[in-house]
């Protein structure tokens, strides 16, 4: 019985020491994950927002500077227009002495080219730097056959001095400051037109000052300035779309597998603006991020092992007693003497090992107390079944007993009837016999003794008897027949 108690004993599928490890394991490194994960997400965020601040930055900083060049320039161009000595030269068509004015002007200028036209629009001087830095004219712009930009001869009907954008078709953008020329009876004698060229060479000056990407675009996206020549591919419209998308936030490019951030802003000049789109490199900051999150993945790694370490300690020593008392439980025979635990100490699992060992030896108590009576049951069972028996066969022998009495009572009728009936049958013998005898006698004689013996009744009566004692006769054939199958 002992035996299959313990077999009974199944062992756990998943030991409690394994079930601490992962309990401590989830409640310390799950918290410790998300937040380490929660702090890589805000630390991103953090660097897209300090990126999209950087950017805003270098942003207000290239609009500070433009709308430097716009107070300056046209500054410089309303003190040109308003020079005496310039409406006197034009006044008296000495172009000649306007070119070198001009050039004079040019010298230590911000501007990089000098136009002047005379009342009607048509050129009469233009005056360059060039590559070299050296100041030139263009003889070809001043033959007379070139004019002033119809726009620009409209919007001076309106204005006296302006600050005008020009989209070249090389691909530059000419930022102008343009004014009326006034001699000194105020009467209108020409324009000047200074411009100063905004190039691809011009915005790597910011892309090196600033480490930023630049675009410049026009406002359909049809003409592009760029710093990088994959910048001047995207389709027509898409930078538009992408600073709508993102609003006051950076969006992401990625130029030759390299991630960038993005924004889009304006810069005014004069009445129009000029579309701008600045960018920087992510590298860095992902780099950053990356390491980061190498350095938590590893601060956790480095956590989870050491509380896989300390939980297998603690699990060591909490849990050895525990250990000890499930292997005790599986292995108890209390058949034979308990063994009895070590109480290692006197908190609860020492309460437990000694209740533990209380307990096998109340059971093994129990059981040889139980087993005594189990062996005094049997005995009684034992005898019980014997004067079970007894009363059994008694019962057997009493309704045998009732049986063979009603046998007999059921053969006494046919074997009395057949007995009665014998005497009869051997006095109607004697008779006939008689008369067989006196057969060859007086005939009266004869007939006398027939009625004499009752001849007729005897033969009459004699076939009755006959066939009542046959029908005893059979009657107690059955009953034997009956008994001996019974």
């Amino acid at each position: 019985m002992a035996e299959q108690r313990s077999s009974r004993i199944q062992k756990p599928k998943r030991s409690l020491r394994t079930q601490l490890m992962l309990a401590l394991l989830i409640f310390s490194v799950a918290p410790l994950a998300f937040i380490t994960g929660y702090a890589n997400q805000k630390y991103e965020q953090s660097l897209d927002e300090e990126l999209g601040q950087r950017l805003q930055g270098n942003l207000r900083e290239i609009q500070s500077i433009f709308h430097d060049y716009q107070m300056v320039m046209l500054a410089k161009n309303q003190q040109h227009s308003r020079d005496k000595t310039l409406g006197y030269y034009l006044s008296n068509n000495s172009v000649g002495a306007t070119r070198e004015l001009a050039t004079r002007w040019l010298r230590g200028s911000i501007v990089r080219k000098l136009n002047i036209f005379n009342r009607e629009g048509r050129q009469l001087v233009a005056v360059f730097v060039d590559e070299k830095g050296e100041i030139s004219h263009n003889p070809q712009a001043e033959t007379g056959a070139t004019f002033l930009h119809p726009e620009f001869l409209k919007l001076a009907e309106e204005h006296e001095q302006q600050a005008l954008l020009d989209f070249n078709k090389d691909g530059s953008l000419d930022l102008v400051a343009f004014s009326k020329i006034f001699a000194n009876n105020n009467s209108l004698v020409g324009y000047v037109e200074e411009s100063l060229p905004v190039d691809a060479a011009s915005l790597i000056k910011f892309k090196s000052r600033m480490n930023i990407e630049v675009v410049l675009h026009s406002e359909d996206e049809s003409k592009k300035i760029t710093t990088h020549p994959d910048l001047a591919h995207y389709r027509q419209g898409f930078f538009l779309e992408q600073s709508e998308k993102a609003k006051s936030h950076a969006f992401s490019l990625a130029l030759r597998g390299e991630p960038f951030g993005f924004i889009g802003g304006t810069i005014p000049w004069g009445e129009k603006k000029i579309s701008v789109i600045i960018g920087t490199s992510k590298k860095a900051a992902n780099a950053v991020l990356k390491n980061l999150e190498v350095a938590s993945i590893s601060v956790v790694a480095m956590i989870v092992l050491l509380v896989a370490a300390l939980s297998y300690l603690a699990s060591k020593i909490l849990l050895q007693p525990i250990n000890e008392l499930v292997e005790m439980v599986q292995n108890v025979n209390f058949e034979t003497e308990p063994k009895t635990l070590v109480q290692r100490s006197d908190t609860e699992l020492g309460i437990l090992t000694a209740a533990f060992n209380d307990m096998g030896r109340r059971v093994h108590s129990a059981q040889k107390e139980l087993r005594e009576n189990i062996k005094k049951l049997e005995a009684a069972n034992l005898e019980i079944r014997e004067t079970q028996a007894k009363l059994v066969h008694t019962a057997k022998m009493a309704s045998l007993g009732q049986l063979v009495a009603g046998v007999a009572h059921e053969l006494n009728n046919p074997i009395g009837f057949i007995y009665s009936n014998m005497a009869h049958l051997r006095d109607y013998s004697q008779r006939l016999i008689d008369l067989v005898r006196m057969g060859g006698g007086d005939h009266q004689k004869f007939e006398s003794a027939k009625a004499d013996k009752e001849f007729d009744y005897v033969v009459g009566d004699m076939p009755k008897l006959i066939k009542s004692c046959e029908e005893g006769a059979r009657r107690t054939r059955d009953i034997v027949l009956g008994l001996r199958n019974f």
